[in-house]
């Protein structure tokens, strides 16, 4: 870091970290910056996380606002591999300086269990097939 510039960054989760157990959590840390000023969003699965010129950062599932202060939250993403995003907002949910940002890529491993009856047992379910046994003669 350049002396008298500000950053915003992951403690945790690290770039490439895979979650199976959930939530997780992540933890924002900071240099130089004076947090009073604003508050942290965390957005996840989108790969801009900028909103448009002159627009707030929206308030949805996927763009997380801390409150001012707080710089951990956690997160139940989405099965699959995931941006994830901070980036630092003024009072009025506006990006001023967008230095002020991180950007790592998580996965996120889920079950996917769509229009599977119930009762139903699939073979990938299991690391060794199951065997049939042979009937006694």
């Amino acid at each position: 870091m350049v002396a008298g510039e500000s950053q915003v960054f992951f403690i945790e989760p690290e770039d490439g970290a895979q979650f199976k157990e959930f939530p997780f959590n992540v933890k924002i840390g900071s240099e130089g910056l004076d947090e009073s000023s604003g508050h942290y969003v965390v957005v996840w699965g989108v790969d801009d996380p900028y909103p448009a010129e002159g627009q707030p950062v929206p308030t949805d599932e996927q763009h997380i606002h801390l409150e001012p202060g707080q710089s951990e939250v956690q997160l139940d993403p989405a099965g699959g591999q995931q941006p994830l995003h901070i980036i630092f907002v003024d009072e009025n949910k506006m990006v001023t300086d967008r230095s002020l940002s991180d950007s790592i890529a998580v996965t996120i491993w889920k079950a996917v269990i769509d229009d599977i009856p119930a009762g139903t047992v699939r073979s990938e379910d299991y690391s060794e097939k199951a065997s049939t046994p042979e009937p006694d003669n």
